[in-house]
């Protein structure tokens, strides 16, 4: 069984979290040896560090205009995955986990959340069929979608472009990367809603 690789690009995030330091000893057809190195006097530092990130969160979305705490579906099959993007998110996004796309295509149609994070390849249904039935959906339409997925090819993207998803990340990725992302997009909706509430005269075009 062959993995995507994203289990390595974990643990490097663990570990910088904690501020520790991580080695690797490996030889062709023998094996490899990883060496993890974590600090034991971290916990104050970091209670005082988390507390100021999640100010520094909440300044950040009121500045975007974004005065609410947005709602987002997050669909990973995943569970150690989904966990670790659910512990980053939670102090900035109320968070809503499904594991897998079927689950996750109900969850967004009685929810109905701010945005919706899936996974690429997950069973029951993947994360391409997961948006194009979303974005079919008048219902959910309108909801920013990202799709995370170990394939980085072209032919990929066109193919999760072509569903309809708002932005395609490949993984390994960078965490700052998909919040910025998310931030971004959920301050374009916030800035088409207030738009729609300005206009005077809708007419059925600039609905659609």
């Amino acid at each position: 069984h062959y993995g995507s690789g994203i289990g390595l690009h974990l643990v490097k995030e663990y570990i910088d979290l904690h501020e520790g330091e991580i080695s690797v000893a490996s030889e062709l057809g023998v094996g490899s040896t990883f060496i993890i190195l974590i600090p034991t006097d971290l916990f104050e530092e970091k209670d005082e560090r988390e507390s100021a990130n999640k100010v520094e969160d909440t300044g950040t979305a009121e500045d975007n205009g974004v005065t609410s705490v947005k709602k987002i579906l997050l669909v990973e099959d995943n569970d150690e995955f989904r966990t670790f993007l659910t512990e980053q998110f939670s102090p900035m996004f109320h968070i809503i986990e499904a594991e897998n796309g079927k689950i996750g295509e109900k969850l967004a149609s009685s929810e109905l959340p701010d945005l919706i994070v899936s996974d690429l390849i997950m069973p029951e249904m993947d994360g391409i069929e997961l948006c194009k039935n979303l974005k079919g959906n008048i219902q959910t339409s309108h909801i920013p979608f990202i799709l995370l997925t170990a394939r980085s090819s072209d032919e990929a993207k066109m193919e999760g472009y072509e569903a309809g998803a708002d932005s395609y990340i490949a993984k390994p990725f960078s965490f700052e990367v998909l919040l910025i992302r998310i931030r971004k997009l959920i301050e374009q909706q916030e800035k088409r809603k207030e738009l729609f509430h300005k206009t005077i005269e809708v007419t059925p075009s600039s609905i659609t």
